[in-house]
């Protein structure tokens, strides 16, 4: 009979959160965003080339959109997930056109957009009346 006492290598403690690590995402950095803030607001620009860099704005920085809503669908059972991902996408499209670099990072600021538009869109697209469980609970008759 073998009476080790085993205990949790360091490995296995340092890297306990290891699933975490996978969901890594590539964003531009904030030098990389104000670049393109300012070629998509530059002036002597032609409207087909800040269009362009707006596009190439949104598309650089959707992994973000991904990264902030993954595994939040269990908050929201009753919207499709195509739906909230959309609003999402448009919460990004909208941020883009009033983010200023001057006041902080995109990915920080996004995050806040993109919940709070997937929160609206989740609360109106609820009932307006809430009927209390214990009533649903009973049966009719």
């Amino acid at each position: 009979m073998n009476n080790r006492v085993y205990k949790r290598s360091r490995k296995t403690r340092r890297f306990r959160h290891s699933h975490r690590i996978d969901f890594r995402i590539d964003v531009p950095t904030m030098a990389e965003n104000a670049a393109m803030h300012a070629a998509m607001h530059d002036s002597d620009a032609s409207p087909e080339s800040r269009a362009a860099a707006r596009q190439e704005l949104i598309h650089r920085n959707i992994p973000l959109v991904l990264n902030v809503l993954r595994g939040k669908e269990r908050y929201w059972p009753q919207c499709d997930p195509e739906d909230v991902y959309g609003y999402g996408f448009l919460a990004l499209a909208r941020l883009i056109d009033a983010y200023d670099p001057a006041k902080g990072a995109l990915s920080t600021i996004a995050r806040k957009w993109i919940l709070g538009s997937v929160h609206t869109f989740v609360r109106d697209s609820e009932f307006r009346i809430k009927v209390p469980a214990h009533f649903k609970s009973r049966e009719n008759g």
